[in-house]
């Protein structure tokens, strides 16, 4: 039996969680298998659970490459379940949520520096713009990061990363209150969904060239068995 034991860790606990994470790992058959989530990376702002330096964006890196992690992409874990494809002693997932053009910027030079690999999930919709105060990298910016070796592009939605006004639950978790003021039928709401992950896989796929296999949802932590 393989167990893969997905740990998404908050950013403002990440840096204290790392050094028990990779200490306290059991000695089994099971593969564990951490995830780091991350979202900005700004030297000018303040941090916060959403928001890290980039040197201490490195100091992660370091940590992890000193307990002798080695990072992969979701396709490499896919393949290694279906029996086609092999991990490293200790692999590790890095991912970053949305698709900030700092991504570009930070990430990838400090990915390069400690021969690491990341994946970002993006919100389609957003390629090269800049909803609110973040800006997003657009579609050259992506095609470049996946040529690097360094990034997987993966989906984290067209254009559902919001809540609900009526009810605050996250788009692609509830359902709609219609113009009519009757609530989206069963049917209705899994249309929506499929339509928004079909579209952000076939724009992802047509940018870029890079196979989507993987979407971010909203949940935190999650274990699978097989």
């Amino acid at each position: 039996m393989i167990r893969i034991k997905y740990l998404f860790v908050l950013i403002a606990v990440l840096f204290i969680c790392l050094t028990t994470l990779v200490s306290a790992v059991p000695k089994d058959t099971s593969t564990y298998i951490p995830v780091l989530m991350y979202h900005k990376i700004d030297d000018l702002g303040t941090p916060n659970t959403a928001v890290i330096t980039s040197d201490r964006f490195k100091e992660h890196l370091k940590s992890l490459q000193d307990a002798g992690y080695e990072t992969i992409f979701e396709s490499e874990l896919l393949e290694y379940l279906n029996g086609d494809g092999t991990l490293p002693e200790k692999p590790a997932i890095i991912t970053f949520d949305d698709g900030y053009l700092d991504n570009y910027t930070h990430a990838v030079p400090a990915l390069e520096q400690f021969d690491m690999k990341a994946s970002i999930y993006v919100i389609v919709s957003y390629r090269g713009t800049k909803p609110g105060w973040n800006e997003h990298f657009g579609w050259e910016h992506a095609v470049e990061m996946i040529d690097s070796g360094r990034i997987s592009i993966q989906s984290h939605s067209y254009d559902s990363h919001h809540l609900i006004d009526d009810t605050r639950i996250g788009y692609l978790k509830g359902k709609l209150t219609l113009e009519d003021g009757s609530v989206e039928t069963e049917g209705q709401y899994e249309a929506r969904v499929r339509n928004d992950f079909t579209l952000s896989k076939q724009l992802i796929e047509e940018k870029t060239g890079q196979r989507v296999v993987s979407f971010r949802s909203e949940e935190h932590t999650s274990e699978l068995q097989s």
